[in-house]
């Protein structure tokens, strides 16, 4: 009777930096409006490509942040663990 590992992992200070995000951002933003300013479609596109990744990246960090517990549920789930394997 195998059952699938638990891993538990204690982040004590989750890091989302807005500079970070932002810089990203306005890199995203200066390569599509240089593109428009030279008239440039594929610049354009590159812009909005990676528009594209920051946004889906963006969207996986905050969906895995989310997906943390709170100190109480946490105990919890490590009493079942624990009351499972005895």
């Amino acid at each position: 009777m195998t059952e699938n590992p638990t891993t538990i992992e204690i982040r004590t200070n989750p890091k989302f930096r807005l500079g970070r995000s932002l810089y990203s951002l306005t890199t995203v933003f200066a390569v599509l409006g240089s593109g428009i300013i030279a008239e440039s479609n594929a610049m354009q596109w590159a812009g909005f490509v990676l528009l594209a990744v920051l946004a889906i990246a963006l969207s996986a960090t905050t969906a895995k942040r989310n997906s943390s517990l709170t100190i109480e549920e946490a105990r919890k789930l490590l009493d079942e663990i624990e009351a499972r394997e005895i």
